[in-house]
């Protein structure tokens, strides 16, 4: 059956209305709710999947082994171990909304999903969000829970509250905030009526709209669980499900599990919609709120009550009871309200109903929790995905109907299965939220104008014409929001290009970081978008900085309006684009750059992230000059030279001869299937380490050498990591002091998509990362050479990295410039695109391990039919039942048992495949061995045996099943990889493989790429002793929740990344202490703890006495953005932008009356009280502090007289005779640069005892 609809879809303009009832248009929504679900695209997803969110209590939140008891009476027990949770809720970007830091920390974390959220509703309407400034929008907010404030309230220290804990926390400052930060000048609200707080908030807004109060409004709620108060409570009322799943209508209805969640709708009266061009997804019709009033308890629901609430909204919505095809119910399962409720809608909603057109009913809270104050507000946003997608989503955990309703007297059906929603008429649903203070509140929806079908462009004319203009407020934003419009653009090829670039002119705000690119295709963008912040410069991508591009083309062209719009210029873009647009919501939104931000000294086990930006890490190539490379070890003595067979190590051994140096070269034999032919080159070298002289340098090129013909590229990639091994075993055995570099010829991409010139040697990087950490004592570093130097070129670049002896360096050659790695936190990318087609087949390989079993689970929850699982293994028992619980869902599995290393076996598994099941359009590749072994240890076999399911699997999968044709292959790497892992050597090489084959195929158009895993709890791969070893270490396990939220990231989108549970204040002392800190140096460790240090006025005064004129500035810059970040609570001032405004990086007045006192008491000078208003920048108050202290000294402590500030070295040497001998004026020099640099190091102290001593 269809659920019924009623009129024609006039879509509200076909009755006469009084103001009080006119139609309001929903114009956008944004969200975040469990299971990953933060856009509303992605929470469809977990709809229409079926996707059960609820998961056990993360320890981030609480333990709730400490709380937990399954008897409700329990006192100080919580009878549920299992709810819905968002991830990263510590986590915020302060500078994008003007906060600081230091007001971020007090600030409860619902403010700021509160923040986000209603700026990416604002900008997935097509509003750019600066338009709103001064109007009379409106903002309505449902929140009821203030734990975070409580945390400090309840430690009992008074004097640790700041003015930032009262508007941190404070229910009215959430809407407040909002509309301080968007400008707005309408109505704001904060309300709390429990359950039903976010859909009254709606009903309010509904009702401001049409007084008149208010232009347009953001109405939703917020709530988080953050502490188990009032979990207890909850128990002890006996409302908590013990699963933690809300069973609602289901005979085993047992109570709710709590759930978290954050959303919000912007809503406009419809004719101003419609008049403004906004995009309406839905029509709120009618809405009306009431009480229980005299039920027979305060929480207990009164269903007359319910009755009269139902009747009022569809009055006031002019709709007929019959017509209404759908209501999204309260539906908390609990033993007394759900036989009430159906009971209710079956009065009101029955009337006149025939009985093959049932009303359908259900709960978003089934997939999600009860979300408390933001329960309405997720229930409605389900609904109006509903009506645009006519669809009806399943409603879980139904499998009996309660008996003590009675279901066949009434025309009310559970939808227990998916059900599609009549397209004749217009859809119209109700949704209701009750609360458990009594207060109740339902709302009448009607679907918005359904969308004409448009033809999309996707291809513009062969110039290019489509451009594409994105902003952000830094750098390392914009890069990010390229990445995701890239993202959506491939991931969704009916995009129509024109609309999505005018969507980005048009209905965004223009910020000061930007990016213009303009192309011919959505592919053609997609490619530039990846390639704009490579190192170099591209025809048709506009930057700051970048060549001008226009010297060929006529003023008002699109490569002017390019150049001019980066250049910072304001254009007339409703002139330029000369059209409208349909779909801002297919534009990506803002990227955050969020870290964390929380609380201190926190009773319970507060949210603490393992890191600034959460679980995710990328790999950026910086450019960088070689002098500036790591730290130097001891310079070599002597040389030798494993010379390769193309001219680079004779090159080499020429220029070190050059220097003076012994240097002698040692080529490798002519190898031999699977055999490097080095056997003898190794004898060679042990003679020559033997005769100890000195430390001596190995520059192995062995790598740089073509592969042999006829060889298998997986041959050869394993031969020349066997070549490697034996060389690591050799330096181990002697004791002859010696360092190793290693030098490959074009192995690793440096750029995503680049093409990887040799392929057989990119294993070797994963391979010398692991001997970095297992024989520090022998590694020099890794070189990669771009494949497009001649050998003379290439013996230059190397002799540039191994003349300083560059300890632990990791350098890639590109067009003459190096490149060092950084890997970098990342904020939690944006969702794929990428659908999951019921009518095709996915390929796991390793698909009967854990790891396996764990994507299989994920396919099918996003809708996979047929799965193809595989590996050595066989069938287990345990496998088996994970099969059955596929096949259960109605899924195909074929389960085989396979080596992927075979290649008959592997032709055999296609011809399999092909015969039984639908094409293949997507691949995990999953299959892997270990392997734990040290160097000395470690056999040629084993080698083999860890190297060879990654290699030749991969390989076997791109020739049997990899064409274009593929949706994703997806290839599980390591950690190990990235930053190496101490007797792993051969496991991350086999890794590095992968993470180089993946680029290589992006760079041939072939999707791929590969995913950087931490230990996961899925993969069987870590015992408890491991476990509890990572832990130590600061590595946790990554849990099913965060697999699965990362495979909806990364799948299909060739997005290459990291995802691990890392503490780097427990691992960054490891990496420093292995010497290759400047890997993770760009990831930043927090350190609340240490206050910044500024110098007191006499230490400054006379450092200033000695600094030189032209040093002068720098060293105000260094002393103001100090004093800055200290105040705003930055860790470093090098945070700073010296040309921000300090309003703009979250000062406020009070901050500034703060910064004049420390600033007048360091610098000994009188400033004005608005100092910092008139000079608001780092730089505009260094430069007039310069003025200031033009004319002052510090007093001279030697009897000398004062300096000018201007140091020549006649200066250095006053009061030396002038006839003194050179000895004697270098030693006055030398004493005067002394106490300069002791002045220096005293301004720059931030040790503890530094802040001792100026304490007293």
């Amino acid at each position: 059956d269809s659920p019924a609809s009623g009129h024609p879809a006039s879509f509200g303009h076909d009755r006469q209305t009084t103001p009080h009832e006119d139609p309001i248009a929903i114009v956008s929504m944004a969200c975040r709710f469990p299971g990953g679900a933060n856009t509303p695209e992605s929470f469809w997803d977990l709809l229409a999947t079926g996707t059960d969110t609820i998961v056990p209590y993360p320890k981030s939140r609480w333990d709730i082994d400490e709380h937990y008891d399954p008897d409700p009476e329990k006192a100080g027990g919580i009878a549920a171990r299992e709810g819905g949770f968002l991830e990263e809720i510590d986590k915020f970007d302060p500078g994008f909304f003007g906060i600081s830091p230091m007001e971020a920390i007090s600030m409860d974390p619902q403010q700021r999903l509160l923040l986000e959220i209603c700026w990416e509703a604002v900008e997935r309407a097509g509003i750019p969000p600066a338009s709103l400034r001064a109007s009379a929008a409106g903002v309505f907010v449902g929140i009821g829970q203030n734990d975070y404030s409580q945390w400090k309230l309840n430690a009992g220290n008074l004097a640790a509250i700041n003015a930032y804990d009262g508007t941190g926390n404070g229910f009215s400052f959430s809407a407040g905030r909002i509309s301080h930060v968007l400008g707005l000048q309408g109505p704001s609200i904060a309300l709390d009526t429990a359950c039903s707080s976010s859909l009254v908030a709606l009903h309010l807004a509904c009702q401001s709209l049409r007084a008149g109060e208010c232009s347009a409004a953001l109405a939703g709620g917020v709530h988080l669980n953050l502490s188990p108060g009032v979990g207890v409570f909850l128990s002890r009322t006996g409302a908590l499900a013990p699963d933690g799943r809300c069973k609602a209508f289901d005979a085993h209805a047992n109570g709710f599990g709590r759930g978290e969640g954050a959303g919000v709708v912007l809503v406009k009266r419809l004719a101003d919609a419609l008049a403004d061009g906004n995009r309406v997804l839905a029509i709120i019709r009618g809405s009306a709120i009431n009480h229980d009033g005299p039920s027979s308890g305060l929480t207990v629901p009164n269903q007359k009550a319910q009755d009269a609430l139902l009747q009022a909204a569809l009055r006031q919505a002019r709709v007929n009871p019959e017509e209404v095809g759908f209501v999204e119910a309260h539906g908390t399962g609990t033993v007394l309200g759900d036989p009430i409720e159906v009971e209710s809608l079956a009065r009101v909603y029955g009337r006149n109903r025939e009985q093959d057109r049932p009303l359908y009913i259900g709960s978003v809270k089934s997939n999600i929790g009860h979300l408390e104050a933001a329960a309405g507000i997720a229930g409605l946003i389900k609904t109006v995905l509903s009506l645009q997608h006519g669809s009806i989503p399943r409603h879980l955990h139904f499998t009996r109907p309660n008996p003590h309703i009675a279901w066949d007297e009434i025309p009310v059906r559970v939808a227990a299965q998916t059900t599609a929603w009549d397209e004749a008429t217009q859809r119209l649903a109700g949704v209701s939220s009750f609360g458990m203070s009594g207060t109740n509140a339902h709302v009448i929806v009607a679907e918005g104008p359904r969308p004409s079908l448009t033809s999309v462009s996707t291809t513009v004319a062969d110039d290019p014409a489509a451009l594409l203009v994105l902003s952000a407020r830094t750098e390392d934003a914009l890069r990010d929001h390229a990445e995701r419009c890239a993202a959506a653009l491939e991931g969704n090829p009916a995009i129509d290009l024109m609309d999505f670039c005018a969507s980005a002119a048009l209905g965004r705000d223009h910020l000061a970081h930007r990016l213009a690119v303009l192309g011919t295709s959505a592919d053609d963008i997609c490619q530039k978008l990846r390639s704009a912040f490579g190192t170099t410069p591209l025809p048709d991508v506009y930057r700051p900085g970048l060549p001008d591009q226009t010297a060929d083309h006529p003023e008002g062209s699109p490569r002017h309006r390019a150049q001019s719009y980066t250049r910072g210029d304001d254009l007339d873009w409703q002139q330029i684009m000369g059209r409208p647009f349909t779909h801002p919501d297919l534009l990506p939104t803002y990227p955050f750059q969020r870290q964390s931000y929380w609380v201190d000294g926190t009773p319970f086990h507060a949210v603490q992230s393992t890191s600034p930006a959460g679980i995710y890490y990328g790999l950026n190539w910086e450019p960088t000059q070689v002098s500036s490379l790591a730290r130097r070890l001891v310079p070599c003595d002597a040389w030798i030279i494993l010379a390769d067979r193309g001219g680079i190590g004779d090159d080499l051994a020429g220029r070190i001869q050059l220097t003076g140096l012994d240097v002698i070269c040692l080529h490798a034999d002519p190898p031999a299937e699977g055999d490097a032919g080095t056997t003898n080159a190794l004898e060679d070298l042990r003679e020559r380490l033997a005769r100890g002289d000195g430390t001596v340098g190995i520059a192995n090129l062995w790598a740089t050498d073509h592969p042999s013909q006829g060889t298998s590229l997986s041959t050869e990639a394993v031969a020349r990591c066997e070549a490697l091994l034996n060389l690591a075993k050799l330096l181990q055995s002697t004791d002859a002091e010696s360092r190793l570099w290693t030098v490959t010829r074009g192995a690793i991409a440096i750029e995503q998509a680049e093409l990887v010139a040799d392929l057989s040697s990119s294993a070797l990087w994963g391979f010398g990362r692991s001997l970095a950490l297992e024989l520090p004592d022998r590694w020099g570093g890794l070189v990669d050479l771009d494949p497009d130097d001649s050998p003379s070129q290439s013996a230059d670049r190397l002799w540039s990295v191994l003349q300083p002896a560059l300890a632990h360096g990791q350098v890639a050659f590109r067009t003459g410039i190096a490149h060092v790695p950084r890997i970098q936190s990342t904020p939690t990318p944006a969702p794929s695109a990428l659908k999951i087609r019921p009518d095709a087949t996915y390929l796991i390989s390793g698909g009967l391990g854990g790891l396996g079993l764990r994507a299989a689970r994920w396919l099918a929850a996003r809708g996979a039919q047929y799965l193809v699982l595989f590996g050595r293994r066989g069938l287990t028992e345990s496998v088996e039942d994970e099969v059955a619980d596929l096949t259960a869902l109605g899924i195909q599995t074929l389960v085989l048992s396979a080596d992927i290393t075979d290649h008959g076996t592997m032709q055999a598994v296609r011809q399999q495949i092909a015969t039984q099941l639908p094409p293949v359009a997507g691949i995990i590749h999953a299959a892997g061995l270990p392997g734990v072994s040290s160097i000395s240890e470690q056999s040629a076999d084993a080698l083999r045996s860890v190297l060879a399911p990654k290699i030749a699997g991969a390989l076997h999968l791109e020739e049997f099943f990899g064409g274009p044709q593929l949706d994703f292959l997806l290839l599980y790497s390591s950690i190990a990889a990235l930053w190496g892992s101490k007797r792993q050597t051969h496991y991350a090489a086999a890794n590095s493989f992968l993470d180089a084959f993946a680029a290589d195929r992006q760079a041939r158009k072939m999707p791929g790429n590969s995913v950087w895993w931490g230990p996961v709890e899925a993969g069987g791969m870590v015992t408890d002793d491991d476990k509890n070893a990572l832990e130590g270490l600061g590595i946790r396990l990554l849990s099913d929740a965060q697999m699965s939220t990362t495979l909806d990231r990364i799948v299909g989108t060739g997005r290459q990344l990291a995802a691990a549970q890392i503490d780097w204040t427990r691992l960054r002392p490891l990496f420093e202490s292995a010497g290759i800190s400047d890997l993770v140096c760009r990831i930043e460790v927090p350190d609340r703890g240490t206050r910044l240090q500024t110098p007191d006025s006499e230490s400054f005064l006379r450092a200033w006495e000695l600094t030189p004129n032209s040093e002068k500035s720098a060293l105000l810059r260094s002393v103001v953005s100090r004093e800055v970040a200290q105040l705003l609570g930055y860790r470093d001032g090098a945070d700073l932008d010296a040309d921000q405004g300090f309003f703009e990086l979250g000062m406020d007045s009070m901050m500034a009356v703060s910064l004049r006192r420390q600033l007048e008491g360091h610098l000994q000078v009188d400033l004005p009280a608005t100092v910092a208003f008139d000079h608001p920048t780092v730089g505009k108050l260094s430069d007039l502090l310069g003025h200031e202290l033009a004319d002052v000294v510090a007093p001279a402590s030697d009897g000398t007289a004062p300096s000018s500030g201007t140091e020549t070295t006649s200066d250095l040497c006053a009061g030396v005779p002038e006839d003194a001998d050179a000895e004697t004026k270098d030693s006055a020099v030398r004493k005067q640069l002394e106490r300069l640099e002791t002045l220096v190091r005293d301004l720059d102290d931030s040790s503890p005892e530094a802040g001792a001593s100026e304490a007293r």
